[in-house]
């Protein structure tokens, strides 16, 4: 889902994942943002837009649903769509000379998850991924 390996840069890159999400079971399923994308102590240096059927998901940083997204899917396929803008080689040096440097996430992927009907909370398995 977000195979970063293209990117050969030293400048700020984006992606974008079209494909299909195939869930066995129809039921509840939550999609779980990434801590970095959430915590307001820290600066992701990335972000992030997940639709799915067309509905758009913009990680809650309110304590309700704080930072997931629980969406009714009926078995099958549906389609998604992710958007990752990784913005991290643009860090304004100003707040690195300040002191704030220890604030920026320094990984270079997210880590999106998923639970569902007989799912535990987990990265989204590839073999749920599909085009």
């Amino acid at each position: 889902l977000f195979d970063t390996g293209l990117a050969n840069t030293n400048i700020g890159y984006a992606f974008i994942y079209a494909g299909y999400l195939d869930v066995a079971k129809e039921g509840l399923y939550t999609i779980h943002a990434p801590p970095e994308f959430v915590n307001p102590t820290i600066h992701a240096g990335y972000d992030l837009r997940l639709f799915v059927d067309g509905r758009e998901w913009y990680p809650a940083t309110q304590p309700q649903n704080y930072g997931n997204w629980s969406i009714p899917l009926k078995a099958g396929k549906h389609a998604v769509r992710v958007l990752y803008i990784n913005q991290q080689t643009t860090t304004l040096w100003g707040d690195v000379a300040n002191g704030f440097e220890d604030s920026y996430y320094r990984g270079n992927k997210p880590g999106l998850k998923i639970s569902g009907p007989g799912l535990e909370k987990q990265a989204i398995p590839a073999g749920m991924l599909c085009h």
